[in-house]
């Protein structure tokens, strides 16, 4: 009959066995205990790992030189631990603590690393500091050696790309030596003899060890050159294209300011009255479409090779500005048999705007819808949206656009299908131009087509560029 005393005492020792196997649970070195019959007792959770589900029974039959083969190729050196009562325990490393499985880490590397301790004595060399330097014996055989004996082994190899190292010798050491001791990390680019490119860097670890690494960079090298005169091309060819574009925009001033003064000439009439009243029409919009394009050319050339232009912000009357612009593209529509329609929200904002860029914005698109819109009608419209923001429309009922050519319209070039006799002339840089002028007025360009249903191109501008409480247009 058990007493209650027993039942304590049963009860303690299961804890207690129970919070040993934890503890071994939680050593990373791999422990299997046997009993004085050699039967497994425990075997902790590193060690199960480390067998990958086989039996850990394997762990208590080490050959001659004490190490357990596994069947897939593995082995580790054990040890065994005597424990009272006859007892006794393996204790199998963890794969990072085995000098074999390091070794082969290391020697996988093609990073050579050799290591030295605080008497600058050799401790280690991986494989590819040996593949660097062949002439070498094996690490047993150098284990030990000083520095400047490793140094001489390989200065009489002539395995040292250094100038110093030919015309003197003994200096080379020296320096060497001196460098090596002076104790301070350090990281360097070297070419060899080869042209190879190496980056060697030293280390000092916080226990004493000195590590030196050499990576080959010959090709970051390379890349970086090509990188390097790929630069320097290019700003070479920007600099001619700046030139260029000083130049020729000096050469179009003068002949712009003189149709600009002449125009204006014939729209004051200063020399008398015109027959025709037309005539003062037509001069005042040659000056406005010249006026145009010398402002056009003065921001080239003050824009080539630098970053984008910050927009010259104004206020502007869309309406007055809408029905402006519009005259200037009315020969054009009138030529390919286009009519031209303006229409305006009432009392819309002013929109707060680079003039130059919002006249460069809607020409092209006005221009485009010209274009591809023969005999058929061009609006132009402009009204506030319900976040504040004023949006500016050119909407044509032309060719339209298929999908495929409307996702990579405002590509720089792009110019949808292929050229032919009757496609109108083009660059495909107008799209791309207005897109990159919406995005510096923080606004974006909207494009919806149709394969015969027309195109509407919309300029949305931000609630922050409408100038509120001050209407520009009266219904």
């Amino acid at each position: 009959m058990a007493h209650e005393g027993d039942e304590g005492t049963a009860s303690g020792g299961a804890d207690g066995v129970a919070r040993l196997a934890a503890e071994l649970d939680a050593e990373a070195t791999g422990i299997a205990v046997f009993d004085r019959a050699g039967r497994l007792v425990h075997a902790n959770a590193s060690l199960k790992r480390f067998l990958a589900g086989r039996d850990p029974e394997v762990a208590a039959h080490p050959d001659a030189d004490g190490r357990v083969h596994l069947p897939d190729g593995r082995s580790v050196l054990v040890r065994r631990l005597d424990l009272e009562g006859g007892a006794w325990a393996v204790l199998v490393p963890s794969p990072q603590d085995d000098a074999e499985f390091m070794r082969e880490v290391l020697d996988s590397l093609d990073t050579t690393i050799v290591a030295y301790d605080r008497d600058d004595r050799y401790l280690f060399g991986n494989g590819a500091y040996h593949r660097r330097y062949p002439h070498l014996p094996p690490d047993e055989e150098l284990v030990g050696r000083t520095f400047e004996e490793m140094l001489r082994r390989t200065l009489a190899a002539g395995s040292f790309a250094d100038a110093q190292a030919e015309r003197d010798p003994e200096g080379f050491v020296a320096r060497r030596i001196a460098e090596f001791r002076a104790n301070q990390p350090s990281m360097a680019e070297r070419m060899m003899a080869s042209g190879n490119w190496e980056k060697v860097r030293v280390i000092d670890t916080p226990h004493g060890l000195r590590l030196s690494l050499r990576t080959r960079i010959t090709e970051v090298k390379r890349v970086q050159d090509e990188l390097r005169r790929a630069k320097e091309r290019l700003e070479a060819e920007i600099g001619v294209r700046a030139t260029f574009i000083q130049r020729l925009s000096h050469e179009f001033r003068t002949p712009l300011s003189a149709v600009l003064g002449y125009s204006e000439m014939v729209e004051q009439e200063v020399l008398g009255p015109l027959a025709n009243p037309k005539y003062r029409d037509y001069a005042a919009l040659i000056r406005h479409s010249g006026q145009h394009l010398l402002e056009l050319v003065g921001g080239l050339a003050e824009e080539i090779g630098q970053p984008a232009s910050v927009p010259r912000d104004e206020p502007i009357d869309v309406a007055q500005f809408l029905a402006r612009e519009m005259t200037v593209v009315a020969p054009m529509a009138q030529g390919n048999g286009a009519q031209l329609v303006v229409s305006i929200a009432d009392r819309l904002p002013r929109l707060v705007a680079d003039a130059r860029m919002l006249r460069q914005m809607l020409l092209n698109l006005l221009s485009n819808a010209v274009r591809y819109s023969p005999g058929g009608i061009v609006g132009t419209s402009a009204s506030l949206r319900g976040d504040g923001g004023i949006s500016v429309s050119v909407a044509d009922n032309g060719i339209g656009i298929a999908p495929e050519v409307l996702a990579r319209l405002g590509e720089p070039y792009y110019r949808g299908t292929g050229d032919g006799p009757d496609r109108p002339a083009g660059t495909g840089l107008g799209l791309a131009v207005v897109k990159e002028l919406m995005a510096l007025h923080q606004g974006r360009l909207t494009l919806e087509s149709a394969p015969g249903a027309g195109t509407t191109a919309t300029l949305e501008f931000p609630p922050a560029r409408s100038l509120r409480g001050e209407a520009a247009t009266e219904g």
